[in-house]
This record gives C-alpha cells, sequence and structure tokens, in this order.
C-alpha cells in the first residue's frame, strides 16, 4: 500500500471502491487533539467543498489547524493511494473469500469492509485458552454445545448450499443460563457482552443492515423480554423477525429509492439466537410450517433441574461452570471462527466433510422422511456439520461423541414440540422398523421364557408369536422414548386406524398384559405391533393399505 509520508495533519492511505453503491471514499489518517494519530473514512466527492470532511474529522478529534484546506483537498485526491474494493456485506465473496468486519480471510485480499470495526471489538485472546476454559462447561451442557456450535454454523450455509438459516429461540424460565448461551456462541465471532447485544427494537431497516453486517454468520438478539407490550406483541414481533432475517433479503426498493446509498437492497442468509421467557407454540393462533422451520423454539430445562447445564447434578458445580463460562469469553472471543475459516479454506475437502456430516446427521434423526421433517433437519444438520468440522479443526471444546449427543437431543426436544402426530406415527414405525431385529431391544421371548437381568435396562419390548401372528410388543412405559406424553393417545390412535397396532383384549383398550419372566412387574402393559406390517419397507403402501 503506498502512503503519503508528509508533515500534513491529514493523508490519505487507501482509496475505498464501494461496490454496493459505486461510490469511492478515501481512508485518511490524521492527527488527534490527544497528539496521536487516527484514521476515519471520507467521501472523495468533496475534493471540491471539503468542509462536510473537515466537520467528519472534527467530530472524531481531529487537530485541525488554521491553514486546514489545501492538506485535507490533497488527502481527498489521494494521487498514488491503492484503489481496493469496499463492501458492507460480509460473508463469502468470490474467489473463496470471506469477509469480516475486521477483513478478508482467503485470497482476496483487497477486499475490505466499508466501515471496518474496531479491533478490540473483534478479537481477543488465543482459542486454546477459549476452548480450555469452555470445555467442561460444554461437557456439562448439551444446550451450550448446540449454541456454540450455532456460531460456527452460519459460515457453512454456503458451502453446503443451505438455502436458508434460521432464527433458534431458546426459551424458558427466566435464570437458566439461555443468556450466557447466546453470549458464549457470539464469543465464537466476536467480544460478547449483554452491552454489544443486537436489540430486538429495531426498524425493518435497521433489522436488514444488521443482518448484512452479519451475512453467513450469526444475529445474536437480546431478549424478547426487552420488546414492550404483551407476550403475544413479543412473540409476533420475533416472528416477523424471523420472517425477515429467513427470508434472504431486505425489503426490495425502487430504483428511485436505491438511488440513496443508504436505502440500496440488501441480501443475507445467517442463522439467529435469540431467548425469551415465553414459548413460541400453544398459544391460540397456530403457526405454519413454513414460519415452523424458520422460527425453531428449543425449550430450555428447569431451574431445579439444571437449566442449560442439563448433565450435570451438582447445583453447586453448575453455578462454578456458569462463572468459568462468563470468564472464557471475556479473556477471548473472535479468533475461533476466523481460525476456522482459514482451516475451512485451506482444506480442500471440507465442503464435501461438510455435506457428509450434514446428510449423516439427517439420516440418523429422520426415521420416516417427510418434506417438512427434512426441512426441519436440515437446519440442525448444518450446526452438527459445524460442530464436527471444528474437532477436525483442533478448535471445539467438545468431542465428536459430545456434539453429537447434545445437538441431536436438541433437535429431538425441539422437534417435538412442532411435530404433527401423523409425522411422529411415522417415526415410531420407522424405529420399530429399525430395532425389531436388535436382539437388545426386542428379544425374541417365547411364553414362559425369562429375560435376563442385565438385558433388562436396554429393552424396548419383545418378539413374540401370539395367536399364530408374530408381533412386536413394546413396553407401554417404553413409549415416552419415542413420543412426546402430550401425543401419546393420538399417535395410538393413527396406528390403530392404519392397522399397525393391534387392539387390546378388553373393549376400547389399545394395551395388552403379557406375564414376562424377569420383568417388574411381572404382567406389565403392552402395545402390540403388527410385525409383518411394521417390516414393509414401504410405509406409501403401508397407508394405502390401512
Amino acid at each position: 500500500m503506498t502512503r503519503a509520508h508528509n508533515a500534513a495533519w491529514v493523508r490519505p492511505l487507501e482509496i475505498r471502491h464501494d461496490v454496493d453503491t459505486g461510490e469511492h471514499h478515501v481512508l485518511v489518517e490524521f492527527r488527534s487533539v490527544d497528539g496521536g494519530w487516527r484514521q476515519a473514512l471520507v467521501r472523495r466527492g468533496q475534493i471540491d467543498d471539503p468542509r462536510g470532511a473537515k466537520r467528519l474529522l472534527a467530530d472524531l478529534g481531529a487537530d485541525i489547524p488554521e491553514d486546514w484546506l489545501e492538506p485535507l483537498k490533497t488527502a481527498l485526491q489521494a494521487r498514488g493511494c491503492d484503489v481496493v474494493r469496499s463492501t458492507s456485506v460480509m460473508g463469502w465473496h468470490e474467489g473463496g473469500t470471506f469477509l469480516l468486519p475486521d477483513g478478508p480471510i482467503g485470497r482476496l485480499r483487497t477486499l475490505r469492509p466499508m466501515r471496518p470495526a474496531p479491533a478490540d471489538l473483534c478479537t481477543l485472546g488465543k482459542v486454546s485458552t477459549w476452548r480450555k476454559g469452555l470445555r467442561a462447561p460444554c461437557a456439562g451442557s448439551s444446550y451450550l454445545t448446540f449454541a456454540i456450535a450455532v456460531g460456527f454454523a452460519g459460515c457453512l450455509l454456503e458451502p453446503i448450499g443451505q438455502e436458508e438459516g434460521a432464527v433458534f429461540h431458546l426459551f424458558g424460565e427466566s435464570s437458566t443460563g439461555k443468556s450466557l448461551a447466546t453470549l458464549a456462541a457470539q464469543s465464537v465471532i466476536e467480544k460478547a457482552g449483554r452491552s454489544h447485544l443486537r436489540s430486538h427494537d429495531l426498524t425493518d431497516r435497521a433489522l436488514e443492515e444488521e443482518a448484512a453486517a452479519c451475512n453467513h454468520s450469526l444475529l445474536v438478539l437480546d431478549e424478547t423480554g426487552r420488546i414492550e407490550g404483551t407476550p403475544a406483541r413479543r412473540l409476533q414481533r420475533l416472528q416477523a423477525i424471523a420472517y425477515k432475517l429467513c427470508g434472504g433479503q431486505g425489503r426490495r426498493r425502487s430504483q428511485k429509492a436505491v438511488a440513496d446509498p443508504t436505502l440500496r437492497n440488501v441480501a443475507f442468509r445467517i442463522f439467529g439466537l435469540s431467548s425469551g421467557e415465553e414459548p413460541l407454540d400453544g398459544g391460540p393462533q397456530k403457526r405454519n410450517d413454513g414460519e415452523l422451520v424458520r422460527l425453531i423454539g428449543i425449550p430450555i430445562p428447569r431451574r431445579e433441574v439444571g437449566g442449560i447445564f442439563d448433565r450435570e447434578m451438582s447445583g453447586e458445580q453448575r453455578g462454578a461452570l456458569a462463572r468459568q463460562v462468563e470468564e472464557a469469553i471475556r479473556v477471548g472471543y473472535g479468533v475461533p471462527v476466523r481460525r476456522f475459516l482459514g482451516k475451512f479454506l485451506s482444506d480442500g475437502k471440507a465442503t464435501s466433510k461438510a455435506k457428509a456430516y450434514a446428510e449423516r446427521f439427517v439420516a440418523r434423526v429422520v426415521p420416516a422422511t417427510t418434506p417438512f421433517a427434512d426441512r426441519f433437519a436440515r437446519k440442525f444438520a448444518v450446526v452438527y456439520a459445524a460442530a464436527m468440522l471444528a474437532v477436525d479443526f483442533g478448535l471445539a471444546p467438545w468431542t465428536k461423541k459430545q456434539a453429537g449427543l447434545a445437538i441431536r437431543m436438541v433437535h429431538r426436544r425441539a422437534w417435538e414440540i412442532v411435530r404433527p402426530p401423523a409425522s411422529a406415527a411415522e417415526d415410531l414405525i420407522a424405529t420399530l422398523r429399525k430395532q425389531a431385529s436388535d436382539e437388545a431391544r426386542f428379544p425374541e421371548v417365547g411364553q414362559g421364557e425369562k429375560v435376563s437381568s442385565k438385558a433388562v435396562g436396554k429393552l424396548y419390548g419383545i418378539r413374540r408369536e401370539i395367536s399364530g401372528r408374530s408381533v412386536i410388543a413394546l413396553l407401554r412405559d417404553r413409549l415416552d422414548r419415542f413420543v412426546p406424553a402430550h401425543q401419546a393417545k393420538e399417535v395410538e390412535a393413527i396406528l390403530a386406524d392404519r392397522g399397525y397396532l393391534l387392539p387390546g383384549k378388553e373393549p376400547g383398550r389399545r394395551v395388552r398384559q403379557l406375564r414376562v419372566q424377569g420383568l417388574q412387574p411381572a404382567r406389565p402393559d403392552f402395545l402390540l405391533f403388527d410385525a409383518e406390517k411394521v417390516l414393509q419397507r414401504d410405509p406409501e403402501a403401508n397407508r394405502d393399505a390401512a
């Protein structure tokens, strides 16, 4: 880069061509009233009348001499300075370059953010310190692991080919660690603190600009409780925000309007994290499928059972882990995603690995594929892929096993809220089809035979011939492992109507007691499924036959 070295109070460093608007600015360095040197971006079009540039620099603390005019005109001409491209849209650009608020990562080194963020807001500390500080908290929290993985996941939306992001909304009672999880996620990318969170109280245009500034990354929004009005009003506002963020672009404006650079059209593809006390579902207005996959509610356990620290039983230890998170993100932030992107760009197989991880996740969590279930799961699949790559790159405060268990569990909790009963029924049949041949889950136990005490813990049910028919007998008290309690009766009714679930001995009942030695009680309640029908491979054929 060429720099004009002289004794002037202001001097040019480079010319920036704004590719969004076509305008040119000059990055200048000026002497400040405290005796140091600072930088500012000034519109080059003020060469003929630089009074506006003078006012801008004065507001920024410039030490402006009486003979200010000619040095400022010379600086705005910027003869001999390098011309670099700049944009206010972050994320992936051509040439395999990812632009962050403090500069580019990748091959296109001459691309700049239009208004770079201060260095102290972008990065601090070392990845190793950040990772070490979060290792124990992540081991004790599925939700913390998930949230931090979301921090890495936004930059995979484009390479994986995921056309839309999502807003994950952590909800539950206060003091359960929801905000702590979102701040930890923010630390992946930038300085994390409540004073640095984006507010829900934004105009539509301001929200579009914030989304563009977080393109292919993460936008963390402050708690919904800060939105004024009733719970219904807060939910309505959050729904509107989610639609806009996941729509991929801001409001389209006329050619006359976009002539004003501040009203230019913007596009973005991001993940969002939000938190609040009210659930998204269960109110008077049913949410449609499009909203359910854009604004995804994730229930956080109650305080007395640990809040976000669902894997840690000790209340005293949970407090210690929370303090450890706060300290880790205070002394380290921003470096993890920059190291992640550097590793991703240097690994020629990283994109194919990410796609393979995502497909593995979907295959694991969607036993009966439907368009809605697949679309819902793919939002979590990107998060899973990011978590796995973070381990591959040596950046993650978790193991692959820990992250896999955590993200699958969070997906299941979120899916149970919105999954239609018919889809829950299909998932149960698909699971039975996969598990039926597993001797640990469904051993063949004839009449009068015994189940060993070692096998009882893993048991879901048994296989048996009853009245000449092969059945899969699922223990009724194991049903909640596959179907949430509030849907159990509906799911049973659907499966009975479709001919999968056999009737009980008593009229109107669907359970039957079977004597199985080794179980307690000796005659527990079972749900009996027609094994031949369950094991058919074409679910559509099963439905038609029913």
